[in-house]
């Protein structure tokens, strides 16, 4: 193998390996929204009571602070952008190597 190739394969691996990397943390957002979506979905259905008064009320309606952190749509946007950057990138590589 040459030194060119060896940079080709190393290269290649860490745009594989950044490809993985985003989108685990896209999952992750993923989930994170879905948790958030039903929680306004149940929230939405609720009918006014006494328990809204309650503290598991208020603890039951809040959003997981890991969720909060997560939920930022400036960061979902961009994992969206670098994620097809990536997918480009990776593309790009791959088809130099056949």
């Amino acid at each position: 193998m040459t030194d060119e190739e060896k940079r080709q394969t190393a290269q290649l691996e860490r745009a594989q390996a950044e490809f993985v990397r985003l989108q685990e943390q896209a999952k992750i957002m993923a989930e994170a929204l879905e948790r958030a979506s039903k929680k306004l979905l149940e929230n939405a259905a609720l009918t006014p009571s006494e328990s809204d008064s309650t503290a598991v009320s208020d603890s039951a309606n809040r959003l997981d602070p890991l969720d909060r952190q997560v939920l930022n749509f400036d960061s979902v946007a961009k994992v969206i952008q670098s994620l097809r950057a990536a997918r480009q990138n990776l593309f790009a590589l791959q088809q130099r190597q056949k």
